[in-house]
């Protein structure tokens, strides 16, 4: 596999051989878990978005779409964010 690092790439890597690829990613890129500061302000950065997202549709077309948004391996509900119109 070269040197880029492509998402593409990296997926059927994963595909291919998940243990070697898992070995080599942890021991050339140690993954670094998000201090509470970095958490808090994607939680702000995603409810923003969602704020921002839900305003932009009117209410029906909102209640008939689920809107997922993928943070940090999190999946954000539409749930989990109350707007105030």
């Amino acid at each position: 596999m070269a040197k880029d690092n492509s998402g593409a790439q990296l997926g059927q890597a994963l595909q291919q051989d998940r243990r070697r690829v898992r070995r080599k990613r942890n021991r050339s890129h140690p993954r670094t878990r998000p201090t509470p500061a970095q958490k808090e302000l994607d939680r702000q950065a995603a409810l923003e978005a969602a704020a921002s997202l839900q305003q932009a549709a009117s209410a029906d077309e909102v209640s008939g779409v689920k809107v997922y948004m993928v943070l940090l391996g999190k999946m954000w509900k539409p749930s989990d964010v109350t707007v105030e119109r």
